[in-house]
């Protein structure tokens, strides 16, 4: 069964892919100024991602509260909304957590709109609407896999870092209180 919106083709939360893994605890920000397509979006992704918060807002100034409130794993916003328009939201999302995914949808695909988004707001998709859903789950299901292997490669990182440096500390905190005189280093005069 497929729902039909203002002339965007959505399927209905039952059709929509079930279970996408990796979703469960993610949050996605979705902000669009068309209430309809707005619903019918969100619904789509509360069904490809069951156990994710899907948080929907009608336009930039309430999109960047929630921003701020609780950090998104993905953005989607619309282009073209009242008081800040899409490439100004995501640039400031952008600002808040560079790493966070961003993605663009528009009515309007032109070259100048994509080159802006690029420039500006460094976005990871663009979408022209209407908007063929299955894209758009595989894209943000896509996203949100590698914002997770991202966080996983950084906290990765930083156990490895805390264990090399746990021996240093350790004998700096040794050499601390010895009363042998520092070693020069090779070619030190």
């Amino acid at each position: 069964m497929q729902v039909r919106r203002l002339g965007h083709t959505m399927p209905s939360a039952n059709t929509a892919a079930v279970g996408q893994p990796g979703s469960q605890g993610r949050r996605i920000l979705l902000a669009d100024d068309d209430r309809q397509f707005l619903a019918a979006t969100r619904r789509l992704l509360e069904g490809a991602f069951p156990g994710a918060t899907v948080e929907a807002v009608e336009n930039g100034a309430d999109a960047l509260v929630a921003l701020h409130r609780q950090p998104p794993d993905v953005v989607v916003s619309d282009l073209r909304m009242p008081g800040m328009d899409g490439i100004e939201l995501l640039t400031a999302a952008r600002q808040t957590d560079r790493d966070v995914p961003r993605v663009l949808l528009t009515a309007f695909g032109d070259l100048e709109v994509a080159q802006r988004a690029l420039n500006e707001a460094s976005i990871d998709r663009l979408f022209v609407k209407p908007v063929n859903p299955e894209e758009l789950v595989t894209a943000v299901a896509t996203l949100l896999v590698e914002r997770g292997s991202a966080r996983a490669r950084q906290q990765a990182l930083v156990r490895s870092l805390d264990i090399l440096a746990r021996p240093l500390a350790e004998t700096a905190n040794l050499d601390l209180g010895s009363s042998r005189q520092p070693r020069p280093r090779f070619g030190a005069r």
